[in-house]
């Protein structure tokens, strides 16, 4: 994890943004040791919370959640389909990558009289023996979300509002064997919520992060054949690895995203502009998967060349879709419910659109023209 930026992309963005998934995991293990001891629960109890939010992020591929879409793949019949999944088979030993020592979570786990079963259950949200614990760990308001939402404002540089983790912590307490918090928790929990939806506005879902996710999710798609040992891999190792490919179109992406030559946005759907004739424009298309529409999109550029006489075709990753993941900021119902409405100051392109579709410059006119024409088809 000491080589896994905790932010992938962002620091495109946030220069300073280049902490890691390694300082984030003891932030989240002494959170949740902080968690367990205001509760007043026992010394084991405390340890195993300190070891899940020490591991829970341990399944991570390079670049973080940007890759998690080949781990289905990558562990194809062995049921792992997320990297909770995959956190959950390397702490107990069912799945061991070829790195120093990496074996030896169980054994140390059992070592300080620990469960592997039970540590992994919890890093894959599935610990129903005591529900208190498990939202400790992954829950509305958790250790996770307390340390990344601080870490990620300072690094970033973004004023995100007040996560005041100590007033929350103080106001926890267990009923009906569940997590709550007191009702004076009501303030800083609405703080933390809104800091969520700032940091998820300004710096998650930026749109150059996207770019750079788009580019690169093509660039592994083309050489994932090559890469059976990418769950080891750190971030710079894969994009030398990536630039080192036979595959041209793979060693152009890679080395456009290291020196931030990155795809230009050459068509969008903006949320704020989207119709439900639109969203279910966007349900059709999801259905067809980027990849197919990637294809029909160069089909119908490289057609229309022909006409024009132009017999240079493009390829296979000059032109890339995506459906960007903007999540929505949910409220418990113990709080008020809130809109959150969104308003573009008439900007071309924006971070909040539900498609996008990119290339590089000098394609700009001829995609656009083709998207265009396609939709028109949908």
């Amino acid at each position: 994890m000491r080589y896994l930026k905790q932010l992938s992309f962002v620091e495109k963005v946030f220069p300073d943004a280049t902490h890691t998934r390694f300082t984030h995991a003891l932030g989240v293990s002494f959170l949740s040791g902080q968690f367990a001891k205001k509760l007043n629960l026992s010394e084991s109890e405390v340890r195993l919370v300190q070891a899940a939010g020490l591991l829970h992020d341990v399944g991570h591929l390079p670049f973080s959640h940007s890759l998690d879409i080949f781990i289905p793949k990558l562990f194809n019949g062995k049921n792992i389909y997320t990297h909770e999944d995959l956190g959950r088979a390397i702490v107990a030993g069912k799945i061991k990558l070829d790195l120093p020592d990496a074996g030896k979570i169980p054994s140390i786990l059992e070592k300080y009289k620990l469960n592997p079963e039970d540590v992994g259950s919890l890093i894959a949200k599935q610990f129903t023996l005591k529900p208190y614990l498990q939202k400790i760990i992954s829950g509305g308001v958790d250790a996770d979300r307390l340390d990344f939402l601080k870490r990620d404002s300072m690094n970033t540089g973004v004023v995100s509002g007040n996560v005041d983790q100590e007033r929350i912590l103080q106001l926890a307490l267990i009923n009906n064997n569940n997590l709550e918090f007191h009702h004076k928790a009501i303030s800083p929990v609405r703080e933390m919520l809104n800091a969520r939806n700032v940091m998820y506005n300004e710096v998650y879902i930026h749109r150059t992060v996207n770019l750079s996710e788009t580019m690169l999710q093509k660039a592994v798609e083309l050489e994932i054949d090559n890469l059976p040992d990418l769950p080891k891999m750190g971030d710079e190792e894969l994009l030398m690895r990536l630039e080192q490919s036979k595959n041209e179109k793979v060693k152009e992406l890679a080395q456009r995203i290291k020196y931030r030559k990155l795809y230009k946005i050459a068509y969008q759907i903006p949320m704020h502009s989207a119709t439900e004739k639109i969203k279910e424009n966007i349900e059709a298309l999801k259905k067809k998967g980027t990849k197919r529409i990637e294809s029909e999109l160069i089909g119908l550029i490289n057609k229309k060349r022909k006409i024009l006489n132009n017999n240079e075709e493009i390829r296979n990753g000059d032109v890339l879709a995506s459906f960007p993941n903007v999540e929505k900021i949910k409220y418990q119902k113990i709080f008020d419910k809130q809109e959150i409405n969104v308003f573009s100051p008439g900007k071309k392109n924006t971070n909040y659109s539900y498609f996008n579709v990119i290339c590089e410059k000098s394609l700009k006119a001829e995609a656009e023209y083709a998207v265009k024409e396609y939709l028109e088809n949908i």
